[in-house]
């Protein structure tokens, strides 16, 4: 059983890897689960444990994808672990399309959408990790005042159980 009670995932590098090969996504659906990641939600899922995501989505910013179209493909991935709570962030400070371009308490390194998910979940800090694969993702567990694990840490071994 795990000693937590909602378990935060990043999104991109943490769950999910492109196909493409590329370090970013070069369009919306250009992504697949990495490794043991889909064995190691459903087990969690089987302990009781809440799934969530809260990714920042900075390539919308940019006007390199669509919002609308990096939401449909967030929420297919989130429904295919059956993650009950997501969380996204499409700002960026120095973004490119101005309506997007501020400085957000929810963009990580910020604590914003974390705290916003363990509301929603009714979780609080002590029953709750974050797990990623960016200094970002520290740092807004730090932030939110929650347990923080490294996404090739937590995932170690789990392609093969």
């Amino acid at each position: 059983m795990s000693k937590y009670k909602l378990i935060i995932f990043d999104l991109d590098g943490t769950l999910v890897e492109t196909r493409t090969g590329s370090v970013c996504r070069t369009r919306p659906d250009d992504w697949l689960f990495k490794a043991g990641v889909t064995t190691a939600c459903l087990r969690l899922r089987k302990q009781g444990v809440q799934l969530a995501i809260a990714t920042n989505q900075g390539a919308v910013a940019f006007g390199y994808l669509q919002e609308e179209a990096v939401r449909r493909e967030v929420f297919r991935a989130a429904n295919a672990i059956g993650v009950s709570a997501v969380a996204m962030c499409f700002t960026h400070p120095q973004a490119t399309l101005e309506r997007y371009r501020e400085l957000d308490p929810r963009r990580k390194p910020g604590p914003g959408m974390l705290q916003e998910i363990m509301s929603r979940s009714g979780a609080d800090p002590s029953q709750t990790l974050m797990v990623g694969d960016r200094p970002e993702d520290k740092a807004a567990a730090a932030a939110a005042d929650v347990a923080f694990a490294w996404a090739h840490e937590f995932f170690a071994g789990k392609e093969q159980e």
